[in-house]
């Protein structure tokens, strides 16, 4: 059986860590696709019917496949091609904003809400690495890593609070972080805002309702739904601090780990991280006893290993990796 505990990583003291939603499931199955959409009363499960998906980013998709043939259809009227666009974009700017409101209400509102199994030893699990980067928008990693600052680092700093009392860091870069692990959130997420100062991040407080906070907020979260690798890279490179994260994740060396990610959408990733040379092991955790890889992984499968990631440590005495 190939685990974590028995993966070799003598060679090497740089271990990166890359976590998805199956990470965050591991905690609560409100995270599924099918329970943020199909739950939801309006527009939002409307669309996943007609659309036949479950999973907001395919749905978004099947609407920009709708933009390709618009031009087939118009038979070269401009006026009609631009009004048809603009009905797809504005559906799938609708679609954004349903999700990731629905994904506020439906939230945990506290860390003790969490099904915070063997807490202490997925925090200590976490500190074995030396980078964590996560595609996730829930604050799950977030809450896990409140109580252990001293350890993390997610490059945030000089909390201001602003008229209505909310109080937020802005991000300067992970230079400050004396040897902590830094933490990237490399589509954004849920407690991460920007505006014209640049990119910052709501700060929570033990007597504070975080995701209330959220809920009630003017502007939409910094959040990446695109529906392809094309279009997210198109939203990162015109943000800082995402554009600043992937080139984070672009000058790894050594191994990397993958919890709970699929990569079906973000096929980008998985190709930089092959396509690095310094990265000696990629390691994709599959949530099997027996690990397979997925068929659209199967053209970088000279570059990934298999492990199970049912047994990554989070059970393990020691919780660390070897």
């Amino acid at each position: 059986m190939c685990t974590i505990k028995k993966i070799n990583t003598t060679n090497t003291t740089n271990n990166t860590l890359l976590i998805g939603n199956g990470f965050s499931l591991y905690f609560h199955n409100i995270f599924r696709w099918e329970k943020l959409i199909s739950d939801n009363d309006g527009s939002l499960k409307t669309a996943s019917v007609m659309l036949g998906s479950n999973n907001l980013e395919k749905m978004i998709e099947y609407l920009i496949c709708g933009k390709l043939i618009i031009p087939f259809l118009v038979n070269g009227d401009e006026t009609l091609k631009k009004n048809y666009n603009d009905v797809l974009k504005k559906e799938i700017e609708t679609l954004k904003k349903l999700f990731i409101e629905n994904l506020g209400k439906k939230h945990p509102s506290l860390p003790k809400e969490l099904e915070l199994k063997n807490k202490q030893c997925v925090t200590n699990t976490l500190k074995s690495f030396q980078n964590i980067f996560t595609t996730n928008y829930d604050l799950v990693l977030y809450w896990l890593i409140i109580d252990s600052v001293s350890h993390f680092c997610d490059g945030f700093s000089c909390s201001i609070s602003d008229n209505k009392n909310n109080y937020f860091s802005h991000f300067h870069n992970y230079a400050t972080r004396k040897n902590k692990i830094p933490i990237s959130y490399l589509h954004g997420a849920l407690h991460l805002y920007h505006n014209e100062l640049g990119t910052h991040k709501i700060t929570y407080k033990p007597e504070e309702t975080l995701v209330q906070k959220i809920q009630v907020m003017d502007n939409l979260p910094l959040v990446i739904l695109e529906g392809n690798s094309t279009d997210k890279i198109k939203q990162i490179s015109d943000n800082f601090y995402l554009q600043y994260s992937h080139n984070q994740l672009k000058e790894i060396k050594g191994n990397v780990y993958t919890f709970g990610v699929s990569f079906e959408h973000d096929d980008y990733i998985i190709k930089s991280l092959c396509e690095n040379s310094k990265i000696d092991k990629i390691y994709f955790g599959d949530y099997k006893d027996i690990p397979v890889l997925p068929k659209h992984l199967l053209k970088y499968s000279d570059r990934i290993n298999l492990y199970s990631s049912k047994f990554f440590g989070f059970n393990d005495d020691s919780c660390e990796i070897s």
